[in-house]
């Protein structure tokens, strides 16, 4: 898509043609109780590394890595800071971050390609090795908030292309592989993130059809465990808490009355604390902990405050960012999983979610 018509998407919201746009059954939400604590150097750190562009990009001291395993991840890093700028309360239209969520807005927007698939511009397709599922996600959540505010009929047809490729890209066991290749290699975190995306945009009003989100409910139920938790694949245990991931998709889906829900929230709440740095990426893992403990109620929400506030807030660095932590799967891979904006822009949110800005916390919620 020209750079004009994506940029005419920014200018048609700041002229005010698109009042903010309705929620479709917006799910019930345990709302997390105010909180004082937020993260501004994180913010501005994030906002200082923001590519004239619109984009995010990891430092060239983690390009060698990154640029082998997932790509430079420009699109899951620019959904990921995009969000967390968000979450301070900053929008399209205003606040301190809105040039910044505007420049960002734009970049995501020239990268959908005419498919739906997110392709970053001066490239045709992603790299082989790109996890490119794992990125999707993270743009639709920031993505779709932007289209709360707005209502914007551009970027609602963007958004409506992006949910076609998504479902497109479903395996016939209805998960989603790193790639978006259908059947290769299914992991649970990154079918409950495609199915937290394909949620939010149901909920804002962009078709989606139920048998694909019936298909994923399947192969996630195939892969539930008896006492509550979920493998990481069909033939793989897992040592971390899974059950938050797929918490969060039921109750943005409405289905708090999933056959899965109570032994899921029941394992949560055991294990949450024990499993966190166990497995690959700690700021993935925190970010839907978070989000689940949040919409199972405040005293969820206080339990997972208290255990984690403060470890957040002791790792962060001086100039409000936080280095990638790997967990033990990670250092014996040595994956990185999007470097210190990912672990920065994800720890900032969870920091900001008490503020109740986010669709992600807060479904019934206007601005």
């Amino acid at each position: 898509m020209p750079r004009e018509l994506t940029a005419g998407i920014v200018a048609a919201v700041l002229l005010g043609q698109t009042p903010g746009f309705p929620l479709n059954d917006a799910p019930k939400s345990g709302m997390v109780p105010e909180s004082s604590a937020d993260a501004p150097k994180a913010l501005e750190f994030l906002a200082e590394n923001q590519k004239e562009d619109g984009h995010w990009e990891p430092p060239p001291s983690e390009f060698k890595h990154l640029s082998t395993v997932h790509g430079k991840m420009e699109i899951g890093l620019t959904g990921a800071c995009g969000l967390a700028l968000l979450a301070e309360g900053s929008g399209i239209q205003e606040g301190k971050y809105r040039k910044n969520i505007q420049k960002a807005v734009e970049y995501l927007t020239r990268s959908i390609q005419a498919g739906g698939a997110f392709v970053p511009p001066g490239r045709t397709r992603e790299p082989k090795k790109s996890h490119i599922a794992n990125e999707t996600p993270f743009a639709v959540y920031f993505l779709t908030q932007v289209y709360h505010e707005t209502g914007s009929p551009e970027l609602k047809e963007k958004l409506e292309s992006v949910a076609k490729h998504i479902a497109k890209s479903q395996s016939p066991s209805g998960g989603w592989d790193y790639t978006y290749r259908l059947e290769r290699h299914l992991h649970l975190p990154t079918v409950t993130s495609n199915l937290l995306a394909l949620a939010l945009l149901r909920r804002v009003g962009i078709p989606v059809g139920d048998s694909v989100i019936d298909r994923a409910l399947q192969y996630i139920s195939s892969v539930s465990t008896r006492n509550g938790n979920f493998k990481y694949g069909e033939e793989r245990s897992s040592v971390t808490d899974r059950a938050a991931g797929v918490l969060v998709a039921l109750a943005h889906l409405g289905r708090r009355d999933h056959a899965l829900w109570d032994a899921a929230a029941a394992y949560h709440r055991k294990n949450f604390s024990r499993h966190i740095e166990n497995g690959h990426s700690p700021a993935f893992q925190h970010f839907f902990i978070a989000l689940a403990s949040s919409l199972l109620g405040e005293k969820d929400w206080e339990t997972y405050d208290e255990a984690f506030r403060e470890h957040h807030l002791n790792a962060q660095k001086s100039d409000g960012h936080w280095e990638c932590v790997l967990g033990r799967n990670d250092k014996a891979s040595g994956h990185s999983h999007g470097g210190a904006l990912f672990e920065t822009a994800v720890r900032a949110t969870v920091l900001q979610l008490s503020k109740g800005k986010l669709l992600l916390v807060n479904p019934g919620m206007k601005r």
